[in-house]
């Protein structure tokens, strides 16, 4: 990236938007366990955003390539999430149906931010995507500052106050964006228009299949530490704060591996970086199954060093890598729709059924063997690649 700039802006911009996100994406649980819904209950609820998560990618990515911008379509989910988040937090009384609706666009527009940031970032091209790491280190600086924060700001203004606090962060953060400009994709004709063959040929491509369905595998773990976990802390008796220390530690020991990404990538490879990152959410879970305090609970959650900066890191390259040019974004999220949303639609409302009928450690060793099935797969991927 040669515009130092432009690199500075987009650290702003990720610390920002990872923090606001925490905000609003790490009280759902919490919030909806306040106002009285029980553990299958929030699971149906949490299940929702899914359906949302899947169309937001496909359809944000299709308009992303046909339209060649990113920019202006990240605006507008940044805001609606903001706005959908302000929303679901007003509602302090139970309405199944409503908060369903409300939850389901925010959860699905914080989803579809996460990776969306990283494709606008990528569109600057390849000094950007060297940069990647270290930029993205800065989103886990605002997650863990914000996380941090969270139990003082819900003492202070409730819920209800953390919405409009997420609108003003928002605002704020918009006005960093339009400082930027759009990247490649605008100096790209629109006359390209994507085709049914296009997508055929990306889904025909064993690597990039087999990609999506480890992440799949590890991604039902990764989504039940949004809520299976929660689920048994506040069985343990978890205040907000302890909740808020859970996802504050994954925060800051993510921050040297991002920093020191391009490192990692050189040494590993983002194969064997995918392989170690599912082996290691397998241990997580096997471990969060045995704990009895919280104390345990909050320190495992510093495993994040591994099972999140690495397979992120490696996901976002694979990817990248196995679309073909001219689908680079809806490559890029439709497969997030896939291992992302699918993933968020079956794990909470099936682990909060068992959890509601066996018991929550039951449902968390189930996520573990999931997770353990993840990375056989994954060292299958890895001999495919050796045999290429």
């Amino acid at each position: 990236m040669k515009d130092k700039n432009l690199m500075i802006k987009f650290c702003f911009i990720y610390f920002l938007a990872y923090g606001i996100i925490a905000l609003g994406y790490t009280q759902y649980v919490p919030y909806l366990s306040s106002i009285g819904y029980n553990p299958m209950e929030r699971g149906i609820l949490i299940s929702s955003y899914a359906i949302t998560t899947i169309a937001f990618q496909l359809i944000f990515g299709i308009l992303s390539d046909k339209y060649k911008t990113v920019k202006k379509l990240c605006i507008i989910a940044v805001l609606a999430f903001s706005i959908f988040t302000y929303l679901f937090y007003s509602l302090e009384t139970k309405m199944f149906l409503l908060h369903m609706i409300l939850i389901s666009m925010s959860a699905g527009l914080a989803n579809l931010n996460f990776g969306y940031f990283d494709n606008w970032l990528f569109t600057f091209g390849e000094k950007a995507r060297e940069q990647f790491s270290f930029i993205r280190a800065f989103g886990s600086i605002g997650w863990a500052v914000a996380s941090i924060f969270i139990a003082k700001l819900l003492d202070l203004f409730a819920y209800k106050g953390l919405g409009l606090i997420i609108v003003l962060l928002t605002i704020i953060m918009l006005g960093l964006m339009f400082l930027i400009a759009e990247g490649s994709k605008a100096n790209e004709k629109k006359t390209e228009k994507i085709t049914v063959m296009d997508i055929r040929e990306l889904l025909s491509n064993k690597k990039y299949i087999l990609t999506i369905v480890i992440l799949f595998l590890v991604y039902c773990a990764n989504n039940s530490n949004a809520t299976t976990i929660i689920d048994k802390m506040l069985e343990l008796g978890a205040t907000n704060a302890e909740i808020g220390y859970k996802w504050t530690i994954p925060g800051l020991v993510e921050i040297p591996v991002y920093i020191y990404g391009s490192f990692f990538l050189r040494k590993f490879g983002p194969y064997k970086l995918l392989s170690i990152s599912a082996f290691t959410i397998m241990l997580q879970f096997i471990f969060f199954g045995i704990s009895n305090s919280l104390y345990s609970m909050i320190l495992l959650s510093g495993f994040q060093i591994i099972t999140g900066p690495m397979m992120m890191l490696a996901s976002r390259i694979l990817i990248f890598e196995f679309s073909s040019e001219k689908l680079k974004s809806t490559g890029l999220l439709l497969a997030l729709s896939i291992y992302s949303g699918v993933s968020a639609f079956i794990m909470p409302s099936i682990g909060g059924t068992i959890t509601n009928y066996f018991n929550v450690n039951t449902t968390i060793f189930i996520v573990a063997v999931t997770a353990g099935v993840g990375f056989i797969l994954s060292l299958v991927l890895n001999c495919m690649e050796h045999r290429s």
